[in-house]
């Protein structure tokens, strides 16, 4: 009733089918435009959301048939988050070499940390497989994983002994808040991804942290989030093809050899983050402001029917390009 009171023009669902789920709402038409955006970078497959924000990464143009909505496409990246503001901390770290590993649950070793911060159900068994393979070839490494209690060490520990790793190999992390958990992020020298569903927030802020992140994208969109993140700020070295290809990339950054270039690729990382648009709310704002003029125009153009066009905001923000 407050939506038709007050008239809006486009109501924008933040939350999709997740927990706290506001579809209902968006089910009973409160505006004449409905448009999704970044809870779920999958349709909704519900004729009453119009419009989907995306980018050319998470949703590439060839998969727009599988999509009930037509997309809308900012230049860069479909996200963007206020880490600048709530973490100004970590511009102080110097970004060439990892955070200093004391005080931060981690493990006091010569060899490289290898990083991974997310939730565990996200760590599939093939995910899995690569990693131990990596210990296996890596004999200093220390596979670091956000796990303290219940279960989760127990399925671990198993796991590593039927790979016959030995367990100290891996080290459990309880959670930190604030600038400790930027700082232990910071003190990694690798973040391993997931695969098919990706970091997100939790890569958003390693790489505000200054460390790392290896990925590669897979054909599902929640599995290409971090991909769209390491290419807005021009770290596609970062990102494999494929699983094989991901190994393959791990183990070159990981060779005594490779040491200078991994250093070389966190200065670079720390660089392009007070660029990426990534970490500038103001670019989104200012895509969604376009954006949503330019869907009102269409929508009216095309007698108050709504998502009639596919709609691309251009890269120099100076114009927008439509496409049928």
């Amino acid at each position: 009733e407050m939506l038709n009171e007050r008239g809006v023009h486009i109501f924008v669902d933040l939350n999709g089918y997740l927990s706290g789920t506001r579809m209902t709402i968006a089910a009973l038409g409160p505006a004449p435009i409905c448009l999704h955006h970044f809870a779920q970078p999958s349709t909704m497959g519900a004729k009453y959301v119009h419009n989907f924000l995306a980018d050319k990464v998470i949703v590439p143009p060839e998969h727009a048939p599988h999509y009930s909505e037509k997309l809308i496409y900012l230049a860069e990246i479909f996200l963007s988050t206020s880490t600048r503001v709530t973490n100004p901390e970590a511009l102080r770290w110097d970004p060439g070499h990892p955070h200093p590993r004391a005080g931060l649950d981690l493990p006091i070793t010569d060899g490289p940390l290898l990083c991974n911060f997310n939730a565990f159900y996200k760590i599939q068994p093939t995910q899995m497989d690569v990693w131990l393979r990596l210990l296996q070839e890596e004999p200093s490494a220390t596979l670091v994983l956000r796990a303290k209690g219940g279960a989760t060490p127990e399925c671990v520990l198993e796991t590593l002994a039927n790979a016959s790793i030995e367990p100290h190999r891996v080290h459990f992390t309880g959670d930190l808040s604030g600038d400790g958990h930027s700082r232990r992020c910071a003190a990694c020298d690798l973040v391993l991804d997931t695969d098919n569903f990706n970091g997100i927030t939790t890569t958003a802020t390693v790489l505000w942290a200054g460390a790392p992140v290896a990925t590669f994208p897979t054909i599902n969109n929640a599995g290409r989030c971090s991909a769209a993140m390491l290419l807005s700020m021009h770290a596609s070295t970062l990102v494999a093809r494929n699983r094989e290809d991901y190994l393959h990339l791990l183990r070159r950054l990981l060779a005594p050899s490779a040491r200078p270039r991994l250093l070389a690729l966190r200065s670079a990382v720390a660089s392009e983050r007070l660029r990426s648009p990534l970490y500038k709310p103001r670019y989104l704002a200012r895509g969604m402001e376009r954006l949503s003029l330019s869907l009102w125009d269409l929508f009216r153009n095309a007698d108050d029917q709504p998502a009639s066009h596919h709609v691309s905001l251009a890269s120099d923000a100076s114009f927008l390009d439509f496409e049928a």
